[in-house]
């Protein structure tokens, strides 16, 4: 089965979101969703479809200033405030290009978001079970249900808008009762 170019930036984007995890600190911090973006990003550079906002540059601009004027009272380098300046830019016009250049709603992007994260929280309930059947018990953080993250908060940091959604949805309309169940007992083992 061949998955369409286009399908394949705009799922791999959606799921990027859900690796930012740190795997490394090589002077600035790496993720395991960094691949993915710069290929990405690359890919859109190449078409010629990177769209940067000049209101977008100027709030860069001031957020780049406010930090300078703020790290002069403390031990901040000056490297670190341009290294995160830069992932700011480099994530910031990658995922404006994309919600602007692909045609999909927003809307449609927080379908495909919603999906992502609930087979995120039913991977976590197997993981919690094959952890709390296989591991013996040394700590509690062992038990914690995370899914494929290394923190509970992480987990939950990233999935949260999306039990947001569904709690709207059943709260408006009283669809996804079994999904809002999910996360709200996933976010209890988590906790």
């Amino acid at each position: 089965y061949q998955i369409p170019f286009h399908d394949y930036r705009v799922y791999s984007s959606v799921f990027s979101i859900f690796l930012m995890q740190r795997v490394a600190h090589a002077g600035v911090d790496i993720f395991l969703g960094y691949p993915v973006i710069l290929l990405n990003t690359f890919f859109l550079f190449a078409q010629d479809r990177l769209i940067i906002h000049r209101n977008h540059i100027a709030a860069i601009f001031v957020v780049t200033v406010i930090s300078f004027i703020a790290s002069a009272n403390s031990d901040t380098p000056g490297f670190a405030i341009i290294a995160q300046i830069m992932g700011i830019l480099l994530f910031s016009i990658y995922f404006f290009s994309l919600l602007t250049n692909f045609g999909l709603s927003i809307p449609r992007w927080m379908q495909i978001y919603t999906h992502c994260a609930l087979a995120i929280v039913v991977y976590g309930f197997i993981a919690y079970v094959g952890r709390k059947l296989l591991i013996p018990p040394s700590t509690r953080e062992e038990f914690r249900l995370r899914s494929i993250f290394a923190e509970p908060s992480l987990f939950i940091y990233l999935t949260l808008p999306a039990f947001g959604v569904y709690a709207n949805a059943f709260l408006r309309y009283r669809r996804y009762k079994l999904e809002v169940i999910l996360f709200f007992l996933a976010y209890v083992l988590a906790d």
